[in-house]
């Protein structure tokens, strides 16, 4: 575990994306999304305090790591994130504004920890599609996935 009580190394499932800090990934419905860096570092540092609401000041400190920046940028990247995510700050399902307070990330989210390499060794395919089926599952919509086939 991190200090911050989340699983180190664990993948973040919320709605329909896949969320994966440590190999800067971010999938919707299993296709990888081009998001761009600090728009990526945002979410993830809401994603991964999602327990509490973030002050703007501690996302300008944390997310730009020093560098001097104005709030305009955080309202930019906050911006563009939304758009990633297929949102808006009217009606919020991930990134929500808290009027004099900052951000909080309000999508339900399982942390998923991550599997060994060489357990789905040549089958990206079918994790894939089972990643997928998940997703949708987690976001409501019905689903089954069979496996069949020799272990390993």
């Amino acid at each position: 575990m991190a200090e911050d009580g989340h699983q180190a190394g664990a993948t973040l499932r919320f709605l329909e994306f896949e969320l994966d800090p440590a190999s800067y990934r971010l999938r919707r419905e299993g296709e990888p999304l081009h998001v761009e860096r600090r728009v990526f570092d945002l979410i993830a540092y809401l994603a991964l305090h999602r327990d509490r609401v973030v002050p703007r000041e501690e996302l300008l400190r944390e997310v730009w790591g020093g560098v001097t920046v104005t709030s305009h940028v955080l309202v930019q990247a906050l911006h563009a994130a939304r758009r990633v995510l297929g949102e808006s700050a009217e009606t919020p399902s991930v990134l929500k504004t808290i009027r004099r307070a900052g951000i909080q990330f309000i999508a339900p989210a399982i942390e998923v920890p991550p599997l060994p390499a060489a357990a789905f060794l040549g089958r990206e395919a079918e994790l894939t599609a089972i990643r997928q089926a998940l997703a949708r599952a987690e976001a409501g919509l019905p689903q089954v996935v069979l496996i069949e086939g020799e272990p390993g």
